[in-house]
């Protein structure tokens, strides 16, 4: 039996009253804990939301401008002709033709003469190929 601020209290009383103050310590110290992940998580939710009102705002803000692009696009007279993108594109079909005619017209060079190796190969290519089919034929 021991003794503590003038009351007697036996083992096992003194066993229960260490377990009951470390039990109530650990609930405090897991409540503070679970406050602190809550205040955490409030907090990255009203982040969250604060970004995402201002993408959508942002998105209604480039959709108004876009529509607003469109109407004065419509409404411009220069945009309703496009005899100058015509021009340019009948100006540019003239050139290709007369760069094709130039092209065909011009003299054709001659075609370099190949060696032929002694095995009737003409190219560096062939010659290659040809050895790595007889190395492996033979494995």
């Amino acid at each position: 039996m021991g003794q503590f601020v003038g009351l007697e209290f036996t083992v096992l009383e003194q066993g229960l009253i260490v377990g009951m103050v470390l039990l109530v310590s650990l609930v405090v110290i897991t409540w503070r804990r679970l406050a602190r992940l809550e205040a955490r998580f409030v907090l990255s939710q009203a982040q969250s939301v604060r970004e995402l009102k201002m993408l959508n705002q942002s998105a209604i803000g480039v959709g108004r401008r876009l529509a607003g692009i469109e109407k004065n696009l419509k409404k411009s007279s220069n945009v309703s002709s496009f005899a100058e993108a015509q021009d340019l594109k009948q100006s540019t079909v003239h050139r290709f033709a007369d760069v094709q005619k130039a092209v065909t017209n011009a003299p054709q060079p001659e075609a370099p003469v190949a060696k032929e190796s002694t095995l009737g190969l003409t190219t560096r290519a062939e010659q290659a190929l040809s050895s790595w089919i007889n190395e492996h034929k033979s494995a």
